[in-house]
């Protein structure tokens, strides 16, 4: 999926900066050249892998679970989700999302995407009518829109 902004950016107005920013630090402490040369790149691009959904060998499965829930841990124990509300206690999902491109990056792997049916309501979106399509999209686009609040972008 292609995002009109960076996946920092993105991240940002969707979450807590300071957050992502622990995220950054724990991949940095952690001192492996190719994840933080990974992170930053892909943090700083426009390209997301969403839903946490991949299908790989078992070692390469392996491998990532070991990096990614060391790396989800540490960060655990560093912020408080208590006061989050709902959407946002979902942050390590949301985080595991782009650490997936972290790590395929890092490790030169090659990636190739598969089209992804979503249901709303019970129904395919793709079997919806043109004009249903449309409104759905500009009617979470609008919610989205007045129910957030702009996080602040941090520099990198």
């Amino acid at each position: 999926m292609f995002l009109n902004k960076t996946l920092f950016a993105h991240y940002c107005r969707s979450h807590f900066k300071s957050d992502f920013q622990k995220l950054r630090e724990i991949v940095f402490e952690n001192g492996s050249n190719e994840f933080t040369e990974a992170f930053d790149k892909v943090m700083l691009s426009n390209r997301l892998s969403p839903y946490n959904m991949f299908i790989m060998s078992w070692d390469d499965f392996d491998g990532y679970c070991s990096w990614l829930f060391d790396v989800l841990f540490k960060l655990e124990t560093r912020i408080d989700i208590s006061k989050y509300d709902r959407y946002q206690k979902r942050i390590f999902g949301f985080m595991a999302e782009r650490l997936l491109s972290v790590y395929m990056q890092a490790k030169g792997k090659k990636r190739i995407y598969y089209p992804v049916i979503q249901f709303v309501d019970g129904k395919d979106v793709k079997n919806r009518s043109l004009p249903g399509q449309i409104f759905s999209t500009l009617n979470k686009k609008l919610m989205f829109m007045f129910n957030s609040k702009p996080k602040e972008y941090p520099n990198l």
